[in-house]
């Protein structure tokens, strides 16, 4: 049975990108000497925020956000096989925005 991801305070549960496989000009995948963990990844989970002198503070992603994080931020989990990093809401540096692609018609 998969388990789902609830998360607490003002922690947010984030997978983390993969790292790219290092290929060769001929296609073929060649061993990694510098296993780089990519710094950015997509939130799956927000806890509700926490309190602060008397105040409501949310946390500032939401779920399907894509976030910079540190390199070595936060812990890392396995949750149904699969790693995820669990991470306060003040870790994340920035949430990543994906630029629109506007179509220019000719105006031939």
């Amino acid at each position: 049975m998969a388990q789902k991801i609830r998360a607490l305070h003002s922690t947010v549960v984030i997978k983390r990108d993969e790292a790219p496989k290092p290929m060769s000009a001929a296609g073929i995948i060649l061993p990694s000497t510098d296993k780089e963990t990519p710094n950015t990844g997509v939130v799956v989970a927000v806890g509700p925020g926490s309190w602060r002198d008397g105040r409501h503070i949310q946390c500032s992603v939401t779920i399907g956000d894509r976030v910079v994080l540190g390199q070595y931020t936060g812990n890392t989990v396995k949750i149904n096989g699969e790693p995820f990093m669990m991470v306060t809401d003040g870790e994340i540096f920035a949430v990543l925005s994906e630029k629109e692609e506007i179509a220019v018609e000719d105006g031939a």
